[in-house]
């Protein structure tokens, strides 16, 4: 798939798509001549698509108040590439400052595992893993791990044998569309949105101090180690929510007085867990996004109250999903992030008050919460919790 994908306005009611090609090292010949675009207004399935010769292209008279989405192939006499992310954006407001929604959820991986002599298996219930769009193969937990466990009958298949009560299930998985379900609760807040992929804002190609507020993906993102371990000494672990270099982009936007919301369910896992506390990453969270990690596996029902009745109503929970829902992916393992340096708790999980979100308000603001914001269950909750998110953000 092509990378640096970026969907921004350049223009009244005119956006620009950019993109660059990837090559693949093992096949010197895959080299792009081509692309092509499909389009998406908003909930209808995707065009043919039209092909364009060059990494940009842009459309012009976007119908105020309706969400265009974007996925880009790569093309030549070999065929057509894997598609894209996809990117939406929306003209609507153009009193209010428009929203940059950056997907920094890329992840897939397979669940946790475990080998031993005397224990082996998968940790479903440790890390689930994310799979790719949707996972057809999976049929519940498993529950012997014992390698030495052998082969009985059918109903007892020994080492390996899982569960069955997700045999006629599809897992969600990693959509790579979460842009639009963002986009849509802020599109009912007012705001116009374009949106960006991760790297595009790494690279330079989209730049966070020209918008006034971002809404920053991270879903389930985390490092993840290789299934050969020999990779991770030669490649890194991939999927870290927050590169060094995204961390100095972002560092810089808030310096500027930027105004940021981020959710994920491993915002403080990932920058905390094994590291020590003189750790770069550590710094980072703590100086830049005023937070300090408690725990991961926080919680376990998903529900979540307000201690700010001004941000969000205390009586009125919030249901995220950590169960089967077959229109979103589970978190399985929520974080529990504690504030500093003048950041508050504006949320807690309701079985045990472990802190859920945290806010901050000085010369830049924050919102981030220790759960994805794409897996609160309710459409019309998602689309009050933006409003109020992005009304303790605005500049006014």
């Amino acid at each position: 798939p092509v990378s640096n994908f970026a969907a921004v306005f350049t223009d009244t009611q005119t956006v620009t798509l950019s993109w660059q090609p990837v090559l693949d090292p093992l096949e010197p010949s895959a080299v792009p001549d081509r692309y092509v675009v499909y389009t998406r207004i908003d909930s209808r399935g995707f065009d043919n698509g039209q092909i364009v010769q060059d990494t940009t292209v842009t459309f012009a008279n976007l119908h105020p108040g309706t969400i265009y989405s974007y996925r880009v192939t790569a093309l030549n006499r070999g065929g057509e590439s894997f598609p894209s992310e996809i990117l939406s954006v929306c003209w609507q407001n153009p009193q209010k400052p428009p929203v940059l929604i950056v997907n920094g959820f890329e992840r897939i991986s397979a669940p946790s595992s475990v080998y031993s002599p005397v224990l082996a298996g998968f940790l479903n219930n440790v890390d689930r893993g994310v799979p790719d769009r949707f996972d057809l193969n999976f049929t519940g937990r498993q529950y012997d791990f014992s390698p030495q466990d052998t082969f009985r009958n059918n109903d007892g298949p020994g080492f390996g044998a899982s569960q069955a009560n997700y045999e006629t299930k599809i897992l969600p998985g990693n959509t790579f569309d979460f842009p639009y379900r963002h986009g849509r609760a802020v599109r009912a807040a007012g705001y116009s949105f374009v949106s960006s992929s991760q790297k595009a804002v790494e690279s330079g190609s989209v730049r966070l101090e020209d918008y006034q507020l971002v809404d920053l993906i991270l879903g389930k993102e985390r490092k993840t180690p290789w299934q050969r371990p020999v990779l991770d000494s030669l490649k890194g672990e991939p999927f870290q929510a927050f590169p060094e270099t995204f961390q100095k982009k972002i560092t810089s936007f808030c310096n500027a007085g930027g105004r940021l919301f981020i959710s994920g369910a491993y915002v403080g896992t990932d920058l905390f867990k094994g590291e020590n506390a003189k750790s770069p990453d550590v710094q980072f969270a703590k100086n830049t996004l005023r937070f300090t990690w408690d725990t991961d596996h926080a919680a376990r029902d998903g529900k979540v109250f307000s201690t700010n009745a001004n941000f969000w109503p205390s009586a009125q929970l919030i249901l995220f999903n950590t169960g089967f829902n077959p229109a979103i992916y589970t978190v399985e393992a929520p974080d529990a992030i504690l504030p500093v340096k003048g950041a508050k708790t504006i949320f807690r999980y309701a079985e045990n008050q472990f802190s859920a979100g945290i806010a901050f308000k000085g010369t830049y603001r924050l919102v981030i919460l220790g759960f994805p914001f794409e897996t609160i269950l309710d459409q019309g909750q998602r689309e009050q919790f933006m409003k109020a998110v992005l009304q303790f953000l605005d500049i006014k």
